[in-house]
């Protein structure tokens, strides 16, 4: 299972409360206080389909479920089951933003890449697969120059 950190989430989190994002409706439905038309849930997961920010969200909601089970000695298997399979679907939006990442890499650097993608530069220092497919992504442009 991969995490990320707190900070960021908190670099844009002011961003995060307005339009497209849908930070503040996740919350007003974790507390109870937003029940989303059909409409709204459609866009809901339209929107969380494509937002890494939105979807750390989301995964770092669920770790703290399955903690808060686990504190209160309660079983886990189920939110550590939906948050396996969270982790899988923000693993594959972090992994579409590659492309994007390493043409900004070869053009601007590795620095100005990181500041422009702070989840996936975030996400490679833990994550094997994703450092090995931009390696080979730059190795494989290198070799067309």
């Amino acid at each position: 299972m991969n995490t990320h950190t707190i900070p960021a989430l908190n670099d844009n989190a002011e961003q995060l409360t307005q339009a497209p994002h849908v930070l503040a409706q996740l919350v007003d439905l974790l507390d109870g206080t937003f029940q989303p038309t059909p409409e709204q849930e459609t866009n809901i997961a339209a929107h969380l389909a494509i937002c890494p920010s939105c979807q750390l969200f989301v995964e770092l909601t669920l770790l703290a479920l399955v903690r808060d089970e686990q504190e209160r000695d309660q079983p886990t298997a189920e939110a550590r089951a939906l948050l396996a399979r969270w982790s899988q679907i923000a693993h594959a939006t972090l992994r579409a933003k590659i492309p994007a990442y390493v043409e900004v890499r070869k053009e601007h650097g590795e620095q100005v890449a990181n500041t422009r993608f702070p989840l996936l530069a975030n996400h490679m220092q833990t994550c094997r697969a994703c450092q090995a497919e931009i390696s080979d992504l730059l190795l494989w442009l290198d070799l067309l120059r």
